[in-house]
């Protein structure tokens, strides 16, 4: 299956310097994060931020502020339910008359299909935040996919065993470079030469 942009939300979890600093290939990790996050900005993805524990683990990382300025902060590793009623505004209860019927009475409305399904997610301690954010994702009808370079732990162990993991519970990995251009689809496409510029 090849993803569509229309289908993408970009979810960076713990994307905080302190964390960042202390964790493998840092330099490299920072660089693509900025580029992913430009990238899902050229083609207008909902760009959402969780933070977890600033006071103890710092602010977001400073490039990724101008597309990313509100982060939601959270003590739980798994985002999900934080999350829920905006990655998928129309699960929100309709309002109305027939909430002044006893609930017996009331018909049970099924919750509409995800707007956006494929929640492309990145970020420091994948290990942590990122797989428990993904896991309960796809438990909870989404398509999770980890971007594995714009990804990283404090070592290579966790790193690791976090991507296996993820791969056997059936999430999708792909990279940056791979995403941008299955969402750009064609050179003639019109986001051709902003991508482009940004990955080349």
């Amino acid at each position: 299956m090849l993803y569509n942009k229309n289908d993408a939300q970009l979810l960076l979890i713990s994307c905080q310097l302190s964390v960042l600093q202390k964790s493998f290939e840092a330099e490299e990790i920072s660089s693509q994060l900025v580029k992913l996050v430009r990238i899902a900005n050229i083609f207008q993805l909902p760009i959402w931020s969780v933070l977890n524990l600033p006071k103890l683990w710092g602010a977001q990382i400073e490039a990724l502020m101008p597309f990313c300025p509100q982060p939601i902060e959270s003590a739980s590793f798994n985002a999900v339910d934080l999350l829920a009623p905006i990655l998928n505004p129309s699960h929100r209860p309709v309002g109305g008359n027939a909430r002044s019927l006893p609930k017996h009475l009331q018909k049970q409305i099924e919750p509409a299909e995800p707007e956006r399904p494929v929640i492309v997610l990145a970020g420091c301690m994948v290990h942590v935040g990122v797989m428990q954010t993904a896991l309960a994702l796809m438990d909870g009808g989404y398509e999770p996919l980890v971007v594995v370079d714009a990804c990283t732990a404090p070592n290579t162990r966790d790193r690791d065993a976090a991507f296996d993991r993820l791969a056997a519970a059936g999430v999708e990995l792909t990279t940056v470079e791979m995403l941008s251009l299955e969402w750009l689809q064609s050179t003639e496409a019109s986001e051709s030469a902003a991508v482009l510029n940004q990955l080349f």
